[in-house]
């Protein structure tokens, strides 16, 4: 199951992905964008998986882009950045992140498109969009807003600053489910909180396909009433 730049683990009905190029503080490479979005591709048609943890090996969460690939020209890849999004934004199964360590650009935004956040005392978030005269990505000009606050939103997109676990958390920013002390263990993606809330939610999910069994209805239709989470990225 694992692919060159992901590993993946199965947990009964919870799909652990984990970025996995350490030496490179998983930055996101072109193969990295193929795997990733096979990955959720995959799990989103895989009906034995009923919930998604993302979260990344090594010291960092995700540390952006590869910025020597994208100088080097070499990257070749099945899909698009924009297909990747779009796997994210069109996944109608609960998506748990776990910040083990530093998230930059993509690895910051992308937790605004997640159900559920959770950070090590570790973690640390920056969108330095601004001082490289780029634009903010990953929808994150909508989904930060609607947890944040417009203004809230602005500051950290635009300041290129860092936000650590306790603002994150304390701060009612929406990017952090637990206090970063009951979260340390995020760091491995197994912290407490975690594993409690995934077989929550893989419980809940099951019910849902149970009695989605018994009445005759498609279970991803019973699943999408249940669980919002597809229209819910896609109208952040």
């Amino acid at each position: 199951m694992n692919k060159s730049t992901l590993s993946i683990t199965q947990y009964g009905a919870v799909r652990q992905i984990l970025l996995d190029r350490p030496e490179a503080l998983n930055a996101l490479n072109g193969q990295m964008t193929d795997d990733l979005t096979d990955a959720f591709l995959e799990a989103q048609q895989d009906d034995q998986v009923k919930v998604v943890l993302l979260s990344g090996a090594g010291r960092a969460f995700w540390a952006g882009a590869d910025l020597m690939e994208m100088g080097s020209g070499r990257a070749e890849t099945r899909h698009t950045f924009q297909e990747l999004m779009m796997s994210l934004i069109e996944f109608s199964k609960p998506l748990l992140i776990a910040v083990n360590g530093v998230g930059v650009g993509i690895g910051a935004t992308i937790c605004g498109m997640a159900d559920a956040v959770f950070m090590s005392d570790q973690a640390r978030l920056r969108c330095p969009f601004s001082s490289l005269g780029l634009t903010a990505e990953a929808c994150s000009t909508v989904t930060f807003s609607a947890l944040m606050g417009h203004q809230r939103a602005s500051w950290f997109l635009m300041s290129s600053e860092w936000m650590d676990a306790n603002a994150c958390v304390e701060g009612r920013t929406g990017l952090g489910g637990d206090s970063p002390r009951r979260s340390s263990r995020a760091r491995n993606g197994k912290g407490t909180a975690v594993s409690r809330i995934a077989a929550q939610l893989t419980a809940n999910h099951q019910r849902l396909d149970e009695s989605a069994a018994k009445g005759g209805a498609h279970r991803s239709n019973a699943a999408r009433e249940q669980w919002p989470c597809s229209a819910d990225r896609q109208s952040r």
